[in-house]
């Protein structure tokens, strides 16, 4: 707890009264004296009991995407004595912060307050503290306590809704032409989990009672494949923002890729080894949500011999350079500098 410069002045104008009152024994100013006292008292108390004393829970969607706009509800209580004039502040990691005032809050009563706020950064967060704030009611001492309500929430990377883009080694193909065919192949490929489209004959059972989702057969005609997304997780001196552009192109080319019956493989540098991360947009998402930079070399230098043959490879990276460096293994490649040039293209 903090006296604010009123309380300060309060405090000195006490000072020089009780002086005063010493010297001349003036009841009065006694009695000034202890008014002044007793407020700086009632200040101190009111702010410091305010602030105290209650509990929150938070209520809030566990994923979203960059940019989102979402609802949060905060539930607050108090079971002893009403707490006046509170200061809500609520800090989730990677959204907007956001403020209230709560005038008044009554023991056994919950109280409700709801605020619209923004997905800022991706990642997956942790934590979430609640401080609530208070000057009490002479407004002399501002008081202030955190109170943990724990989350545990996903933001994924923007994306954009892509039209068409080329596969590596194929022609461009429409995404309802691509799913049409992996609906129509007759030679057994694999399985993967299911999508939007996908009829209940082409249901894997025994794969789906084992993982406890969706799971159907694939088949070598219609199968767009697999397409291997390597990002190089390299940040040329400060440049963050456009680490988080070759993010958010990695999304929009896999999420158009998955739609269209492919399957993605994400493989980058990481600081505590090699991502490699193969499956549908889901596993995509989640796995360029959590990816961070990385100051190792490339992972396409160590996980690119690892491909199948023919394996298409979209690269997303800053360096101009590195294309040859995959392109020399025999592997179809498509190279993306950034979200804005593969919009325009």
């Amino acid at each position: 707890m903090r006296p604010n410069r009123d309380a300060l002045v309060t405090a000195l104008l006490a000072g020089l009264l009780s002086f005063v009152a010493f010297n001349l024994q003036a009841g009065w100013v006694y009695a000034l004296v202890a008014l002044l006292a007793a407020l700086l008292a009632a200040g101190a108390l009111t702010a410091a009991a305010a602030s105290r004393g209650i509990s929150v829970s938070r209520v809030m969607p566990n994923e979203i995407c960059e940019g989102d706009r979402i609802a949060v509800t905060l539930e607050l209580r108090t079971h002893r004595w009403p707490r006046v004039f509170v200061e809500v502040h609520d800090a989730v990691p990677g959204l907007e912060r956001v403020g209230m005032f709560v005038p008044v809050l009554l023991p056994g009563r919950p109280r409700l307050l709801t605020y619209q706020t923004t997905a800022l950064r991706r990642g997956e967060h942790r934590g979430g503290a609640v401080t609530f704030r208070s000057q009490g009611l002479a407004g002399l001492f501002r008081a202030s306590r955190s109170v943990d309500a724990q989350i545990s929430l996903t933001i994924f990377p923007r994306y954009r809704m892509l039209k068409d883009f080329p596969l590596p080694g194929h022609d461009r193909v429409a995404p309802e032409i691509a799913l049409a065919r992996s609906r129509s192949g007759t030679e057994f490929h694999g399985v993967r989990e299911h999508r939007e489209g996908d009829g209940l004959r082409r249901v894997h059972w025994r794969s789906t009672a084992k993982r406890g989702q969706l799971i159907v057969r694939e088949f070598e005609d219609g199968a767009t494949g697999t397409v291997a997304l390597l990002l190089d997780s390299r940040i040329t001196g400060t440049d963050d923002a456009g680490f988080e552009d070759l993010i958010r192109a990695a999304a929009s080319v896999a999420y158009y890729l998955t739609r269209s019956g492919a399957s993605v493989r994400i493989i980058a540098a990481q600081p505590d080894g090699v991502m490699d991360v193969d499956g549908g947009w889901r596993d995509a998402a989640h796995a360029l949500a959590r990816m961070s930079a990385s100051d190792l070399p490339p992972a396409f230098s160590v996980r690119s011999a690892d491909l199948a043959p023919h394996c298409g490879i979209v690269l997303f990276t800053s360096d101009a350079t590195a294309a040859a460096a995959v392109s020399g293994r025999g592997h179809p490649v498509i190279a993306v500098h950034s979200l804005a040039g593969l919009v325009g293209g």
